[in-house]
Parts: C-alpha cells; sequence; structure tokens
C-alpha cells in the first residue's frame, strides 16, 4: 500500500491533493503559503492593508479590470492591461474570460485583440439612471455641503460630448431650488461642463469645442472662440476650480471643483449654483473650501470608505 503526501495551504490548512509517495521515492509535506509584499506584485499594497474577512480578493481584482477599462474607450490589449493593474498576466486573462462570460467585457475580432467594457455595463448604468437609483452616502454628502452652503449641489460626470448631472441636493435659501437631475448639456458651457473640459487631453478637448461651436453660438454669455475657451481651461487646472457667470442663465452663477479617483485622475466634477446676487467674488473662497471637503468624503467613499471615517 502507498504511503500519501499531503499537499496543503498554510493559510487555510485545506489538503488539496495526495501522491504516492512511490513516485518520488520519498515522504514529505508540502506547503504552500500566500507571498508576502516583496515575494510577488501579485499581492498589492491596499490589498495587505485590506484584512477584513469577508473581502473576496478575486472580486476585488476583477473590479479593478473593469475600473482601468473604463477610463480606456479605445480599449487595451491583455500585455496593456496587465502593466496597469499589476497583476499577472494569467490572473489577468482569467478575469478577463469571466468577465467576458458575462457580458461586462467584450474583444475585437482583429489582432491585435483589445479589451473594452461590454454591454452589460451600459445595461447596468442605464438601470441606475433610469430608475433614479439612490446613492445614500453620495446624498449624504451633498445634503451636508448644500446645508454648509445654502446652495445647490450637484454631482456631474462626462456623458460623450456631455456632462451629465447624476445626484444633487435642494438649496436653503428661498426661493429654494435644486439642479435637475439626469439633465445633460454640452461640455463648453458653465463651469461644471468646463471644469470637465480641463482635465481631459488636450486634442480631445479641443476637438470638443469645435464640435460644439454651433451650440456655443446660441447663448452669448459663453465665449465662441476656441482660442479664448482654451486659456480659460488652462486658469481651471492652474487654480483647481471653475467659475462662470450667467453663461446659461442671466441670473446665476457657478463654481465647480473636480472629484479624482484613486489614481488621481478626474472622473467627476461638483457643482455649486447659486442666484448671481448671492455668490460674489468674495464668497468664493469659502465655497471652494466646502466643495473641496465633500470632494475628499467622496474621494473616501470610491476607495471603500464611509462618510463617517
Amino acid at each position: 500500500m502507498n504511503n500519501y503526501i499531503d499537499i496543503t495551504i498554510s493559510y487555510t490548512e485545506m489538503v488539496i491533493a495526495k501522491i504516492p509517495s512511490s513516485t518520488i521515492g520519498f515522504a514529505c509535506t508540502v506547503k504552500a503559503h500566500m507571498p508576502s509584499k516583496g515575494e510577488d506584485n501579485i499581492v498589492r499594497e491596499e490589498d495587505i492593508k485590506r484584512t477584513d474577512k469577508y473581502v473576496i480578493q478575486t472580486i476585488s481584482r476583477a473590479m479593478k479590470v473593469i475600473d482601468v477599462l473604463s477610463k480606456e474607450p479605445q480599449g487595451l490589449t491583455l500585455d496593456q492591461l496587465t502593466d496597469v493593474v499589476g497583476l499577472r498576466r494569467a490572473m489577468v486573462y482569467r478575469i478577463l474570460i469571466t468577465l467576458e462570460l458575462e457580458g461586462l467585457v467584450e474583444r475585437t475580432a482583429e489582432k491585435p485583440i483589445t479589451y473594452t467594457l461590454g454591454l452589460k455595463c451600459l445595461m447596468i448604468g442605464a438601470g441606475m439612471l433610469a430608475w433614479k437609483v439612490a446613492m445614500p452616502q453620495t446624498q449624504e454628502i451633498l445634503d451636508e455641503a448644500a446645508q454648509h452652503t445654502g446652495e445647490s449641489v450637484g454631482l456631474h460626470v462626462r456623458w460623450g460630448s456631455e456632462r451629465l448631472c447624476i445626484a444633487s441636493s435642494r438649496s436653503s435659501y428661498p426661493p429654494m431650488y435644486r439642479i435637475e437631475v439626469l439633465k445633460t448639456a454640452p461640455l463648453c458651457f458653465g463651469s461644471i461642463g468646463k471644469l470637465l473640459l480641463a482635465y481631459m487631453p488636450y486634442e480631445e478637448a479641443k476637438r470638443a469645442l469645435q464640435d460644439s461651436l454651433p451650440v456655443i453660438r446660441r447663448y452669448p454669455g459663453t465665449p465662441s472662440e476656441i482660442d479664448v475657451v482654451l486659456g480659460e481651461l488652462e486658469v481651471i487646472r492652474r487654480n483647481g476650480f471653475a467659475v462662470s457667470t450667467q453663461e446659461m442663465s442671466f441670473d446665476a452663477k457657478s463654481v465647480s471643483i473636480p472629484v479624482r479617483n484613486a489614481d488621481n485622475s478626474v472622473f467627476a466634477g461638483l457643482e455649486l449654483v447659486a442666484r448671481t446676487e448671492r455668490l460674489p467674488d468674495s464668497r468664493i473662497p469659502e465655497l471652494v473650501a466646502e466643495l473641496k471637503k465633500a470632494s475628499k468624503h467622496l474621494q473616501r467613499l470610491l476607495r471603500g470608505g464611509s462618510v463617517g471615517d
């Protein structure tokens, strides 16, 4: 009768195989262990810090892949994606195959094969928008900003060549109003549109402005010279916020700041809108400070924290 060797994984103490000792000529126990931070880049710093026993790292890594692809509309090859996410190539490939089977990722037929987000991702986003799904912690952050400033505050994202408000809070000053959720407008208008333009690649922003010229000229309060607007975008990047006065409405003024992702890229913007007489230039530093506080809370929420952290 053969003796058997238990091959175990030390962090689970699970026997994963039994091998007859006669096949190797001696008896021993082989144990596998999770690599330490210095052994393999598959263990990321955030994985080490995250000790919650309920976290499923495979899902966490799949979400990293989805997040990276969401910022690359033209898609990435397997090698490019592997370099960005910092995982083993084989693991990234398995994640991509699984996401593809679920409809969350699609690939091109031609070589080099590139991967993009799939139709199901669009359906998930469209479902949230269509049903106005509540985001309670996000709403709490916006409501707090509105309470401190007295004005309506909205969270906007880029939607193709437009910007879309996905959540907002009500002002407390009469007449009370609220930035309209699910309303879109061209990127070339207002402080929030120009802020999102300012953090786009230069050539992409320039093309967006050129395409928007016929629309811009309908609003006399908005500069229609591309060079002038490009100069405004440079000022926005330098200051870290944008201000517009009576561009889309004769009695409105707004202030906007960026909301950054974990990699420091701008993925959204916070906009505060007020009647012109309630927003003198002297209030701008105070309002920018309140918006920055809300932006930090949103960024913490993105990283898996909570409003109270």
